[in-house]
């Protein structure tokens, strides 16, 4: 739930909040995607020498880490300001993802091994289904009750929010707009600005939601069986 949940919110921020493109998206995401090719085979090297349950505790405190970064994420976010928080959650998870194998269908006994991947598979699938529909539910409930909480303190009244609409309308009527134009459109760009602010920090919550399913997960791990020696040697 967690490794799916963290890596559907970075696109969805990527097209609404920045603008990209499809293509621009992708090549957001393609730094983090080498630099997880290039973990597999160190995790491999990394497999040998130390049990897997506690390289999947070190992947899930480094998945911790970025996960916190990405929660502090603002309006100015850009690409450059993602570059490191995506980077290093791809070596969280690549140091994840082998390790999670091997600690859970390390001390299988052969007889049940094809039973016990089709069904690890199987919850693998179900949980990163749940976690995408959890982390969609998160942001859409979580924008709503940040929109209501950020437009309750914009009272009309308010000197700052009376300024930012007369500077406003006065670029629309810079433009040509006529005067009950200008400041309709002056509203509905206060309105945009709430619109992007609270979905913001909506996605800082998401990111810090699933730093958080991760960080309560880490005790589980130590119910893994320890794989035999001679799994560990052909991993």
């Amino acid at each position: 739930m967690a490794l799916y949940g963290a890596v559907f919110a970075v696109p969805i921020f990527a097209l609404t909040i920045l603008g990209y493109s499809a293509q621009q998206t992708g090549l957001l995401g393609l730094p983090s995607a080498l630099c997880s090719a290039a973990m597999m085979p160190i995790g491999i090297k990394l497999l040998r020498k130390f049990d897997p349950r506690v390289l999947l505790v070190c992947g899930m405190f480094i998945l911790i880490a970025a996960m916190q970064g990405l929660g502090a994420m603002s309006p100015m976010t850009g690409a450059d300001s993602l570059f490191w928080p995506l980077n290093i959650r791809s070596i969280g998870t690549a140091l994840m993802f082998l390790p999670l194998s091997m600690a859970t269908l390390g001390p299988i006994p052969k007889k049940d091994i094809s039973a016990a991947s089709g069904f690890y598979s199987l919850t693998r699938q179900l949980g990163g289904s749940i976690g995408v529909a959890l982390a969609s539910t998160l942001l859409e409930r979580r924008e709503a009750f940040h929109r209501a909480v950020i437009v309750e303190k914009l009272a009309s009244s308010d000197p700052q929010v009376l300024a930012r609409v007369a500077a406003y309308t006065k670029r629309f009527l810079a433009l040509g707009y006529s005067a009950p134009d200008a400041t309709a459109h002056a509203h509905k760009l206060l309105d945009a600005s709430v619109s992007v602010q609270s979905a913001v920090i909506s996605f800082g919550d998401c990111f810090r939601a699933t730093g958080i399913l991760v960080a309560c997960t880490i005790p589980l791990v130590f119910m893994l069986g320890k794989p035999a020696n001679n799994l560990k040697q052909r991993a």
